[in-house]
């Protein structure tokens, strides 16, 4: 529930926004017409008067106050957790960070309503870690079905790999940096650019079953 000058907004698991008069205690309205998935999980008054509302499928929608009618919506990456506006000198709001159950923080524009990742970490346990051949700008980490590329100076990320349903367990940098070689659950050798992420090259039985440690030779022509 969030408590406006004279109204409660009570968000619902079923996706929708009720309004409900604090003076009277009389229902007014529920909106958006099209429920948002999953529920909403998170609510922010702005200081128009405006709703910005998160769902459990990473949806951010923006509502009129006046017949809750979603102006603006975006999807990020995992549901809805939090959102925090970021609130100007003279009171007003030009943006505003999501927080998701995917442990991804978002600043979006009110304006342009475009989500931009600001912080993010693994969801679970860190298999691996690997720094190119002398270079220690930036490094990459594995966790669960994800590869991530992450700036040395300033802890944000690059890249994200994925691969769903599998678990990565160990990854290396090839010395002429154009590979990141990765082993899997599923017993099989992977190989992604270092820059667009896309898939190079599948060693597949590469053991019978979890691959969990990988290197490669100075040269770059074989993984051990």
């Amino acid at each position: 529930i969030k408590v406006g000058t004279k109204k409660l907004f009570i968000r619902t698991k079923s996706g929708d926004l009720m309004v409900v008069s604090v003076q009277n205690q009389l229902f007014q309205r529920a909106g958006p017409s099209k429920l948002l998935s999953l529920g909403i999980q998170a609510v922010a008054l702005l200081p128009s008067g405006d709703i910005v509302c998160g769902a459990g499928d990473g949806t951010l929608a923006l509502l009129r106050k006046a017949n809750l009618r979603v102006v603006r919506q975006t999807i990020v990456d995992g549901g809805i957790t939090s959102i925090t506006l970021n609130t100007l000198a003279n009171g007003d709001s030009d943006f505003f960070f999501a927080g998701t159950n995917q442990d991804n923080i978002y600043g979006v524009g009110l304006n342009s309503f475009e989500a931009e990742l600001q912080l993010s970490c693994h969801t679970g346990r860190i298999n691996g870690i690997a720094f190119p051949a002398d270079y220690s700008a930036l490094f990459a980490t594995c966790s669960g079905a994800e590869i991530r590329v992450w700036n040395s100076s300033t802890c944000q990320e690059l890249l994200r790999i994925q691969v769903p349903n599998l678990e990565c367990m160990c990854i290396d940098f090839m010395p002429d940096g154009h590979s990141i070689v990765s082993g899997w659950s599923d017993g099989r050798i992977r190989a992604f650019a270092p820059r667009s992420g896309s898939l190079l090259y599948t060693i597949h039985n590469a053991h019978t079953e979890v691959v969990t440690a990988i290197c490669t030779t100075s040269d770059s022509s074989r993984i051990i």
